[in-house]
């Protein structure tokens, strides 16, 4: 679901469950009135339920009238007074009346005492007439009410009043509850949704101070996950997505700071160790002038081996430098390549030839193995760049490994690459120099103080052949030697 469809159906949700509370307090209400109604119905018959019964029970004779016990017992129980008059309005008896309750009615003060309460006492009347044994016999039975109240009276059930002022009190009670209980949702609702967004807001504020990691909480762990790396606490899942980019934000920027640290770690070093090889001719240089340009006098053949020893400082810097801007050009990929149609074959065989007889490589033996079946292999290649990519591999293969090593270049086809192997079975090396083997600002644990180089020809390799939009493979273990595969397309590529 997508976050804007998650968050409306969050909202919703949350809204549904407050019109629902509301509901059900309105229905509790309505329950307890209708409970109380039923509860006064239980408590007190109505008066024509105990009029009609004394009326059937009621026993009388010519002179006597006689009621009945469990009519007496309604009344009584009920809060009610009666009275029983005869054909001429007199009372014959009565039942918990009042003293001030009169003794004798005429037809008219009946009716007006059943139709305006409080005509007789503080009482509301109500009548019933019934010929028993031959005589009129009228049942008034009374039921005390009080003082008239400020508004009209209500009544729940049969008999019983609720006075206006008690049923405001209960709907001031309901609507209180009822607005407690919407700012109360209101409030979790809202703490619900800014909970996330504030910790959103400390966890890029984090990402901007350097800090790449979540923000914890008070457990110590992720403040939006139930665990470390565990799932998403329920109120932060409605915002999953954000999390989930805010996740991969903070590794890449992780990732890049220590890229970055790493880079600049090994950049200090390339410099410490480039200005100790620049140092180094520098120092040569200086000292043979210094003395070439002292009073003492040196015979041809002396200033000719000290003019030697600087031209060939002054060659390993230009060496250097040319390496250097090399490297940065190919970098930048401003370094065009002049594609040609060449004979691999040849140009392999003649770099291990070039390397047998290199000064570096004694005591090394050089091999070359021709592709399968012989032949030539003809590639669309830049020569000089391909041939300086080359080289800097079979003179690393060289100058790292100790006397003796034998170092094989051999030159195949697979598919529509060639393929340039160079092996050796020298000293190998460690998983960290593997990894590091072509970065520019790497500089070999294997590398000797005294070994001549610029520190870049393995990374200027690397760039020339993925300039030629081909691929560069290593593999190594200490003591076992190192395979190096260089892959490119037969054919230049278009772009």
């Amino acid at each position: 679901m997508r976050l804007e469809g998650r968050l409306s159906g969050h909202f919703l949700g949350r809204v549904a469950l407050l019109v629902g509370g509301l509901g059900f307090v309105f229905l509790l209400w309505l329950g307890g009135l209708a409970f109380s109604a039923f509860q006064t119905r239980e408590a007190a018959a109505p008066p024509s339920d105990i009029l009609r019964t004394a009326a059937e029970v009621t026993r009388v004779t010519s002179d006597t009238v006689t009621l009945d016990a469990e009519t007496v017992a309604a009344v009584t129980e009920g809060g009610y007074w009666l009275q029983v008059l005869d054909e001429r309005g007199d009372e014959v008896t009565r039942v918990a009346a009042p003293a001030d309750v009169p003794t004798h009615f005429t037809p008219g003060g009946l009716v007006l005492a059943r139709q305006n309460p409080r005509t007789i006492g503080q009482a509301k009347v109500s009548t019933w007439v019934e010929t028993i044994g031959g005589r009129e016999i009228t049942f008034v039975l009374g039921q005390e009410i009080g003082p008239e109240p400020a508004g009209p009276d209500i009544y729940v059930g049969a008999d019983r009043p609720v006075s206006q002022r008690t049923l405001w009190l209960m709907m001031v009670l309901l609507l209180g509850g009822g607005a407690a209980a919407v700012l109360g949702s209101a409030w979790l609702f809202g703490r619900g949704l800014a909970r996330p967004l504030v910790h959103m807001m400390t966890w890029l504020s984090a990402l901007a101070e350097g800090d790449f990691a979540e923000p914890l909480d008070r457990r110590g762990v992720p403040a939006s996950r139930l665990g470390p790396g565990g799932p998403r606490r329920r109120q932060y899942r409605t915002y999953r997505e954000v999390f989930d980019s805010l996740d991969s934000l903070t590794n890449v920027l992780r990732s890049t700071a220590e890229e970055r640290q790493r880079l600049e770690d090994a950049r200090n070093e390339w410099i410490a160790g480039v200005s100790h090889d620049l140092r180094t001719p520098l120092t040569s240089i200086q000292g043979y002038a210094d003395v070439l340009a002292s009073e003492y006098e040196f015979d041809a053949t002396e200033v000719r081996r000290q003019a030697d020893v600087i031209a060939r400082q002054a060659d390993h810097m230009d060496a250097l430098l040319d390496d250097l801007n090399l490297s940065f050009r190919l970098r930048a990929d401003a370094l065009p390549l002049a594609f040609e149609r060449v004979d691999l074959v040849e140009l392999v065989r003649e770099m291990a030839v070039e390397l047998a007889n290199d000064p570096r490589a004694a005591g090394r033996e050089v091999l070359f193995a021709e592709p399968a079946g012989g032949g030539a292999l003809s590639a669309e290649v830049d020569p000089s760049m391909l041939r300086r990519s080359v080289m800097n591999l079979l003179v690393n293969a060289a100058v790292h490994n100790p006397a003796g090593t034998t170092v094989t270049v051999t030159l195949g086809r697979e598919g529509s690459d060639a393929l340039i192997e160079v092996a050796d079975d020298g000293i190998g090396m460690t998983a960290e120099t593997r990894e590091r083997l072509f970065d520019r600002y790497f500089r070999g644990t294997s590398t000797s103080d005294d070994a001549e180089g610029t520190g870049l020809g393995m990374a200027i390799a690397r760039q020339i052949v993925v300039a030629h939009g081909g691929t560069i493979e290593v593999s190594s273990e200490p003591d076992a030697g190192t395979r190096v595969l260089v892959r490119v397309p037969l054919a230049a590529r278009t772009s």
